[in-house]
């Protein structure tokens, strides 16, 4: 991948991020792609591709050394997308020895996604939400929620769906697709970095409504020595 960010002057500035991975056989695509605006000392607005702050490590998903292990755990880290199309405000501010830092977001997402190990075409429409940082030199605490429309046209359920349909349920092939369902995201964490001791948790759930997919709760726990 390669980065680069110029200044544009008048509080406006570009930020570019191409990227290219193996196991999607080096095909380059823009990962983010904004134009930034320095509102005042404590806001910034971004509009364009930009990543979607599901998780604290959101930021540095593709940084493997920006992290404490060899991978994010996979049990909380797998909503399908992480980028978006659309606008976000940064909303930064400290209150003695705390810093805080808020992030709304709106926008789109148009792509694949997989269901069943399927590579399937998907829309996210209207995602709305946002994520809230509290932190101090040593611990720090997370929060975030966000929803949207949720369509898939997978490959690995139309059997199933056109089977319904042509046998007269088709009021339950309705509630077990994915057309414009209603999808939500809750996220909680927290970190402790002091001296020689790493501690970081988070908990998740996922649920889309009138589809197949049940709602999901994940969690990891980890500790590590430095």
């Amino acid at each position: 991948a390669i980065q680069a960010q110029s200044d544009l002057g008048d509080k406006f500035s570009v930020t570019a991020q191409l990227m290219a991975k193996g196991n999607e056989d080096f095909n380059s695509k823009f990962a983010w792609a904004f134009l930034s605006y320095q509102a005042s000392e404590h806001v910034r607005i971004n509009a364009g591709r930009i990543r979607v702050p599901f998780y604290k490590y959101s930021d540095f998903l593709d940084v493997g050394y920006a992290y404490d292990w060899a991978r994010t755990p996979r049990s909380v880290y797998d909503v399908p997308f992480d980028t978006m199309d659309g606008a976000s405000a940064l909303i930064s501010n400290s209150f003695g020895d705390w810093q805080s830092s808020v992030q709304l977001n709106f926008g789109a997402f148009n792509g694949s996604v997989n269901v069943e190990g399927i590579k399937s075409p998907s829309k996210m429409q209207n995602i709305m939400g946002g994520s809230w940082k509290l932190s101090n030199d040593w611990f720090s605490t997370r929060v975030a929620y966000f929803k949207a429309d949720v369509s898939i046209q997978s490959d690995a359920l139309d059997p199933l769906l056109g089977a319904l349909n042509q046998y007269g349920f088709a009021s339950v092939a309705k509630e077990i697709d994915f057309d414009e369902d209603s999808g939500s995201f809750v996220g909680v964490g927290f970190g402790i970095d002091k001296n020689d001791w790493i501690v970081n948790s988070e908990w998740t759930r996922v649920e889309i409504d009138h589809s197949f997919m049940a709602q999901r709760d994940s969690w990891f726990f980890s500790v590590g020595h430095r």
